[in-house]
């Protein structure tokens, strides 16, 4: 298995693509997981359809947009399993009309898509 032994942070992990990559995840090894989205409903719908795994499976609600609670994510991670593997962002927003805007580095800052924190090591 590849995740064998692999801790994993998953945001957006409420939608469709979140619980196939939360299973996928599973699938391949992984021995922990928590599960993020901006509201924890669906996440805990995805979570309670994973408990009869021996992955343990974690919900902490985040707002992606906000980098301390990215950072509070890692540190929920790190205080569950010492460590942490994989973070993959699949958090995102589609508008009701399926329009997407496209950004540009020409465009003021403030137009601009907001980021998390910088990269950090965590060991």
């Amino acid at each position: 298995m590849k995740l064998d032994g692999k801790a994993a942070v998953l945001t957006g992990a409420g939608g469709l693509l979140g619980r196939a990559l939360a299973e996928r995840f599973i699938a391949e090894g992984a021995t922990g997981l928590v599960l993020c989205d901006d509201d924890p409903g669906p996440s805990e719908t995805t979570a309670a359809s994973l408990q009869s795994s021996a992955t343990e499976v974690v919900v902490a609600p985040a707002d992606v947009r906000d980098p301390a609670a990215v950072d509070r994510l890692v540190d929920v991670a790190m205080a569950r399993h010492d460590h942490l593997d994989v973070m993959l962002n699949n958090a995102g927003i589609i508008a009701p009309n399926g329009a997407f805007t496209v950004i540009s580095a020409a465009k003021p800052a403030s137009e601009k898509v907001a980021s998390c924190s910088p990269p950090r090591t965590v060991r």
